[in-house]
């Protein structure tokens, strides 16, 4: 669905975007929006997704595989992979979970 949302729905995104993506799960659909270049505020309630989230973030940049990750997106994407928040947050509330509240514009919203 990830791949999907990048390629097909022309969300034009690119380096200095930001995203806020709502119920990511592990953040298999943040880390492909990041590919663009994005910065994602992750969010999800249930704190074992978030860690796990983090920690497949975590080894994907350190192994450098960047390539993994887009594999099967369209040939415009770039590799320079942007910054993804992970951090617990209710979908009522997110702006609780934003480190400056003043700072609630996004080029995207997923959920």
């Amino acid at each position: 669905i990830g791949m999907r949302l990048v390629d097909k729905c022309g969300l034009n995104l690119g380096s200095g975007s930001k995203v806020l993506d709502l119920a990511v799960g592990e953040g298999d659909t943040s880390r492909l929006l990041a590919t663009t270049g994005a910065n994602v505020e992750a969010r999800d309630i249930e704190k074992y997704l978030v860690e796990t989230g983090k920690t497949r973030d975590a080894e994907i940049r350190k192994a450098g595989a960047v390539e993994d990750v887009t594999q099967d997106v369209r040939a415009g994407i770039g590799k320079n992979l942007g910054v993804v928040n992970y951090k617990m947050g209710d979908y009522g509330r997110v702006k609780d979970s934003l480190d400056s509240p003043e700072d609630d514009q996004f080029d995207a919203v997923l959920f």
